[in-house]
């Protein structure tokens, strides 16, 4: 159950690097590795924290800055590794499907190629702190909001509850977009929460339920951390819409 917390590519990462080190004859190349180590438990430790994902440097608008790249060199080679075709068919599940998935008409989730369909998006929440923005659509004026965690995490309850506020206030504009690197966690987290706001499900277990019904990859309950987090964000969102006035 540990380990479907957070991928457990981060901490093998780091225990990888830091034993091939030992053993490396260049002093040069042992420094690399351990200075990717230290990356990697780093990402880890925030990650089982929820927090500390703006360390990556992206901005608002949705870029990275070149120095991220830089300075976090081992962390944007590991994400490009891990979600990359080449990895998926390594591991025997063939290319991955880059095309989001609408749950309900107009609200649509995602990974980070979802612009492929070419949709007038109306909002856009981007939950990726690893990857620039990849999503515009044809419709320059489409509104963007940036939530970032890290992968295999949720965010707050707090920034969930403000994305959760902005897709319901642009879905009144046009089809809404949740992304995230593959469109199976952080997004759908979010998308869940969304979805309960809205009034199609009446507990996060029938919202996921929908969403898990069109996109199968979907995996939220499958990963303790961020059922806690949802759980936490619809606890907080049942006292306030109790509270409210009728």
């Amino acid at each position: 159950i540990f380990f479907r917390m957070l991928p457990a590519h981060a901490l093998a990462l780091a225990s990888l690097s830091g034993l091939v080190a030992r053993y490396a004859s260049s002093w040069l190349l042992r420094g690399v590795l351990y200075y990717a180590a230290w990356q990697y438990a780093l990402a880890f430790g925030l990650g089982i924290l929820q927090t500390g994902s703006g360390i990556l440097g992206k901005q608002p608008d949705g870029t990275l800055p070149v120095w991220s790249y830089a300075v976090f060199a081992p962390i944007h080679f590991a994400k490009w590794l891990i979600k990359s075709d080449l990895m998926a068919q390594v591991k025997g599940k063939g290319p991955k499907n880059r095309s989001p998935t609408e749950i309900v008409p107009g609200w649509w989730v995602g990974g980070r190629f979802s612009d492929q369909e070419r949709i007038a998006w109306a909002g856009i929440v981007d939950c990726c702190a690893e990857y620039p923005r990849t999503v515009y659509g044809p419709d320059p004026a489409a509104k963007y909001l940036l939530v970032p965690s890290w992968d295999a995490t949720a965010c707050q309850p707090e920034p969930m509850q403000e994305a959760v506020a902005f897709l319901l206030e642009a879905a009144k504009k046009g089809p809404v977009l949740v992304h995230c690197a593959s469109g199976k966690g952080r997004s759908v987290s979010i998308l869940t929460a969304a979805l309960v706001a809205k009034g199609e499900a009446s507990t996060l277990e029938e919202a996921h339920a929908l969403i898990k019904a069109k996109r199968k990859v979907s995996n939220v309950f499958n990963n303790p951390l961020m059922g806690w987090t949802l759980r936490r964000w619809f606890d907080n969102w049942s006292q306030r819409h109790t509270a409210a006035p009728k």
